[in-house]
């Protein structure tokens, strides 16, 4: 949240003539309340989004008010959700949706099927499942014509697609991964994109991997090894590479070396500390099910 956002509020609540009292009570105490107005603290989304319903005030134009009663092009709406989405915080998404119950148009509606289907994720990893979650599919739809209706995907788009493609059917995603991989190839000096590019490797193998799709595996492999040669911080990336390389070879010619090479790179990952656990598990829960598939081959 920016530090001028609590003068801007103190504007408001004077001009609405509401006191501290009443815009604060129950959400921060007093003090922190004056110095927020004095832009000497910050406050959570949670919290923030709080106030601006007690000023009866969307997020859209309180950034109106604050950018001195000029529109910005910083995308604000999307900030509030990757925050909300990256501290798990279902109950500030479910406010945020509250102002795109009735789209005004197509950035709006966009932004609440993209909110349904975060706030549906949160709400469905709860329960237990036996077969994988199906979304709701007008909202995956309305991802889908956005980006098919791009002629051309920039890094916006790119990054649109890496923090969503999990909501689509696999041969959706694979059509969308070939399509972004391929809009990327006029960023091959670009470093920003060289590491949009490892992601969306690294999400689309390991998918593969789990719907047996061993031909894209082949197809891309080599690639995904060049582009996490040079990623800078992209060290689960490359782990990761390594780790389909060896289990792709596995597969196909059953030979127990690459096999324990692959267990070599699970391995480290655990001694390396907590930081690397969930990379961990996630590598071990891929080694077996490989070690499941080889195991069928063998026995049918």
């Amino acid at each position: 949240m920016e530090s001028n956002y609590g003068k801007v509020v103190r504007d408001i609540r004077l001009s609405k003539g509401y006191s501290q009292k009443y815009l604060y009570s129950g959400i921060v105490s007093k003090t922190y309340a004056i110095d927020f107005e004095k832009g000497l603290h910050d406050m959570s989304v949670t919290k923030f989004m709080d106030v601006l319903a007690r000023l009866d005030m969307g997020y859209k134009e309180f950034k109106f008010i604050a950018n001195g009663y000029h529109t910005t092009e910083e995308v604000t709406s999307d900030v509030l959700i990757a925050v909300a989405a990256n501290r798990g915080d279902i109950e500030t998404l479910k406010k945020l949706r509250t102002y795109y119950n009735v789209p005004q148009n197509k950035d709006e509606e966009l932004l609440k099927a993209r909110l349904n289907l975060l706030i549906y994720s949160y709400e469905e990893s709860y329960k237990t499942h036996s077969k994988p979650v199906v979304y709701p599919k007008k909202d995956v739809e309305i991802l889908k014509n956005y980006l098919v209706s791009m002629d051309s995907w920039t890094i916006s788009e790119s990054n649109f697609f890496l923090n969503n493609g999990h909501y689509f059917d696999y041969e959706t995603y694979r059509f969308l991964t070939e399509s972004a991989l391929k809009q990327l190839e006029r960023y091959n000096t670009f470093q920003e994109a060289i590491k949009v590019k490892s992601f969306l490797f690294c999400n689309f193998l390991s998918t593969a991997i789990e719907n047996q799709d061993w031909k894209s595996l082949k197809k891309y492999r080599a690639d995904f090894f060049d582009v996490t040669k040079d990623t800078g911080e992209g060290f689960q990336q490359r782990t990761f590479c390594v780790l389909t390389y060896h289990l792709y070879d596995y597969v196909m010619t059953k030979d127990q070396i690459f096999l324990t090479n692959a267990k070599k790179i699970e391995e480290v990952c655990y001694l390396l500390g907590s930081d690397y656990h969930r990379l961990a598990q996630g590598m071990t829960d891929t080694i077996e099910f490989c070690e499941n598939i080889v195991s069928n081959q063998l026995n049918n």
